[in-house]
């Protein structure tokens, strides 16, 4: 399951070297490649292929509104090399808000922890979309806290 967040930047081919510990978490078929896959709210999602080719379309059809035809254009199916990069196309900066890294210009990202999946956000629109992790706790059932436990 992926869980955490970090910072990383596309290189000037539009590559994403994906952090080590999520690389690990893929099972040996879904180490060749991941989808990359329009996100709901913006950003893009990287998805290991054996969830996208099981249960994910049925998760993401379920979200409200459905899943418009259209979804399937702009997916793309994106071999890891032997680094653990993955390319991010102009195609898929656009559908991410990303800017042109192949000037020389860092571009700074967000990998992010979904569960089954992967969030990839330009880093200063997560970090004004991000809610505290102290909202979280306190809607939390169990008296607000994480582990269930009234405050005292």
């Amino acid at each position: 399951m992926f869980v955490g967040k970090q910072v990383r930047h596309l290189d000037d081919k539009g590559r994403l070297a994906i952090p080590a510990e999520y690389v690990d978490l893929l099972s040996e078929r879904d180490r060749g490649a991941l989808y990359l896959t329009p996100g709901k709210r913006g950003g893009i999602w990287l998805v290991p292929p054996s969830y996208y080719e099981g249960d994910f379309v049925d998760v993401v059809g379920s979200f409200e509104g459905g899943l418009p035809d259209e979804f399937f254009h702009v997916c793309q199916r994106r071999p890891l090399d032997k680094a653990g990069r993955i390319l991010v196309d102009q195609d898929a900066r656009a559908l991410a808000g990303l800017g042109d890294p192949t000037g020389g210009e860092k571009i700074p990202v967000v990998i992010c922890g979904s569960g089954r999946y992967l969030q990839v956000w330009p880093q200063a629109e997560y970090e004004q979309r991000q809610t505290p992790a102290r909202h979280f706790a306190q809607n939390l059932p169990g008296g607000g806290n994480a582990f269930g436990r009234p405050r005292p």
